[in-house]
């Protein structure tokens, strides 16, 4: 189990992941207004969450009016 501070595409993110469940969870902040959690049950590793979490548009999102 680790919950530790990352960077994922530029912007601040926490990352929390539990080896026994297999589950873990992914919150970052986007364009300083938006947070944004990704969260997986039973998931292959914690890499899943970082590329669930990089497929999304942050640019488009912090664009948001």
């Amino acid at each position: 189990r680790y919950k530790k501070c990352v960077t994922l595409n530029g912007e601040p993110a926490f990352a929390e992941w539990r080896n026994a469940t297999r589950d873990g969870e992914l919150t970052m902040l986007a364009g300083k207004r938006f947070l944004v959690a990704v969260k997986g049950n039973q998931l292959p590793g914690p890499g899943t969450l970082q590329e669930t979490a990089r497929a999304i548009d942050f640019g488009k999102l912090a664009a948001l009016k």
